[in-house]
């Protein structure tokens, strides 16, 4: 029985847990993406994704068959508000 007990506090723990993760929100500000898909060139695949309340954007350049993945970089306080005020324009 208390092997029972056990194991219903751990599955409540992590429950607890998961719903903490899943529960950050999600940032507020925009955000501008450049994508480019032509398949049978090289590369197939560019996606870049500024965030306007970030320091931080990503970049990705693959073939699709490949398994995605964006790698991080940084855009300065200047350009992110020079991109963004084209983009309204």
């Amino acid at each position: 029985m208390r092997t029972l007990l056990r194991f219903f506090l751990l599955i409540g723990a992590a429950c607890l847990v998961a719903a903490a993760a899943f529960s950050v929100p999600a940032p507020s500000g925009a955000k501008l993406t450049f994508r480019r898909v032509f398949k049978g060139s090289s590369p197939e695949f560019i996606e870049i994704t500024v965030r306007e309340d970030s320091d931080t954007a990503g970049y990705e350049i693959r073939q699709l068959d490949e398994d995605p993945g964006s790698l991080p970089f940084q855009v300065s306080a200047a350009w992110r508000t020079k991109m963004f005020d084209l983009a309204r324009n």
